[in-house]
């Protein structure tokens, strides 16, 4: 997923307008905020699955900073919008263990995408655990559903906190189990 900068704006006696920085021309609204919200992500797709059908380059998001400081989107709220930017494939060369292979291929007839669908999951994973991380708060993996296990430090942690394991990954076709261990919380 990427993530750009949308920009809402709201007139008297209209909807609520969505605009692209970084799309010029891409454009929505909506008759609420969420309303607006739901269809920036939609018309963002569009457009970006358009530009790349069409074998236009993807722009890199900018900074919202950047957008902020033009003082045509002084009068904006910024939202942020992440879309799905698809890129082409390329061909890896990976050493699994025969007995891995049979089980993918029992679940799949594609190991390809298996093992992507398997790695976005893992890396969707691993974002969840670093904000756990970043945020020091044991309460905020429980709030998100993220099973939270005490596990003994296997060395001497700097911050003088204790492992926990935030796994929110379920096994991807009763295969795999990802397990991250983050710490989160100092001991007392």
């Amino acid at each position: 997923m990427t993530t750009y900068v949308a920009l809402l704006r709201k007139q008297p006696d209209s909807d609520y307008g969505v605009d692209f920085p970084d799309f010029p021309g891409c454009i929505t609204a909506g008759e609420t905020l969420e309303d607006a919200r739901r269809m920036a992500v939609g018309a963002l797709q569009f457009h970006v699955e358009g530009m790349m059908d069409d074998g236009e380059p993807v722009p890199a998001p900018s900074r919202l900073d950047q957008i902020m400081a033009d003082a045509d989107h002084r009068d904006a709220v910024a939202v942020l919008i992440d879309v799905a930017v698809r890129r082409p494939a390329v061909r890896v060369n990976v050493s699994l263990p025969a007995d891995l292979v049979e089980a993918i291929d029992r679940v799949t007839h594609n190991r390809s995408r298996f093992l992507a669908d398997a790695a976005r999951e893992k890396l969707d994973t691993l974002k969840q655990a670093r904000s756990v991380s970043r945020r020091h708060d044991l309460g905020h993996a429980t709030s998100r559903g993220l099973p939270v296990i005490h596990k003994p430090c296997p060395r001497t942690c700097a911050s003088g906190g204790s492992a926990f394991v935030a796994s929110a990954a379920a096994a991807t076709g009763g295969i795999m189990r990802w397990e991250t261990i983050r710490f989160v919380s100092k001991t007392t």
